[in-house]
């Protein structure tokens, strides 16, 4: 049976590169955009088809490496804008489990940004902030600790830090799976996915809208669904009055994303028989227009605005 390496593609790493995610396809013209997809697979024994392991899997399937999204972010020429990030200060308004969680998610990916344009000053509040938060979802700073005193003398070390950044989330989010708070790491995800989605919709210019971002959005609609499905999932009457509020949000956001086609070409499938790893190269064509993203953007705003409240 085949199904996703979920070992390599932690929760929290999920978060912390979800915001890099958005810049990898390649543009063919204005409207219509073919993306060359590949996606890895692992062949494993054990596999339940409705997981919450596999729900997040399928979120944020494909990664790319730090490396490659720094030179797709540098190649797009979109400057770094601090007024999309959720401030600092913020966070003195976050008391509950809820809030708290969701905006760990959001931080995590404000850091990313942060980090991905050398911003060293903003990246230490971000960091602070977030130490913040684990204390408060009393996540033992021994999960954090260490790797946190790596971040802060790496700091200006890149590719370092963002590895030391995915070992902290890392962490954190092992603990919550081993305490059963599976709903507190539902929650960082759906966090991290807005605001990754929320700072790449408004690096928009409406005069000349990058192709290459239009493209990579428009594909978050299969990650979109999968975390709609993990959120209804949960059965945690702590959350019961937040995801009746936030689920019809996010189902109009889907609406939204269904209105843009994305055609499955052919694909070729490779098995490594030794490893057990299966690849897939896959041709995705996309038609898309900056007034869907556009829409889509609206309501990611809305949504984002109710979290960060």
């Amino acid at each position: 049976m085949t199904r996703f390496k979920f070992t390599d593609y932690s929760l929290i790493f999920v978060i912390i590169f979800s915001f890099f995610v958005i810049f990898a396809c390649n543009s063919s013209n204005k409207n219509n955009n073919t993306n060359k997809e590949k996606e890895e697979l692992f062949v494993d024994d054990v596999y339940e088809e409705d997981s919450n392991v596999n729900k997040i899997e399928k979120i944020f399937y494909n990664i790319p490496s730090p490396i490659e999204m720094a030179h797709l972010t540098q190649k797009s020429k979109v400057k770094y804008n601090s007024s999309l990030l959720n401030s600092t200060n913020n966070v003195e308004n976050y008391s509950t489990t809820i809030d708290l969680a969701l905006n760990l998610g959001v931080y995590g990916a404000d850091l990313s940004y942060c980090r991905l344009y050398d911003q060293i000053q903003e990246s230490i509040e971000y960091l602070s902030v977030i130490r913040t938060i684990i204390d408060e979802l009393k996540i033992p700073q021994e999960k954090a600790s260490i790797s946190i005193n790596k971040l802060e003398n790496n700091v200006n070390n890149r590719d370092t830090l963002l590895q030391i950044i995915t070992e902290t989330y890392g962490n954190a989010d092992l603990y919550l799976k081993e305490n059963d708070r599976e709903s507190t790491a539902a929650l960082i995800i759906l966090g991290g996915w807005i605001e990754a989605l929320y700072i790449s919709t408004h690096m928009l210019d409406e005069n000349n809208p990058n192709h290459e971002i239009m493209c990579r959005i428009a594909e978050q609609k299969y990650s979109l669904n999968n975390l709609i499905k993990l959120l209804s999932s949960l059965h945690d009457k702590r959350i019961k009055d937040f995801l009746s509020v936030m689920m019809p949000n996010l189902k109009n956001l889907d609406l939204e994303f269904n209105k843009i086609k994305i055609t499955q070409g052919e694909y070729d499938i490779l098995t490594d028989k030794k490893t057990k790893k299966t690849s897939i190269n896959s041709n995705m064509t996309i038609d898309v227009s900056y007034k869907q993203i556009n829409d889509i953007k609206k309501q990611a705003t809305f949504i984002r605005n109710l979290i960060i409240k």
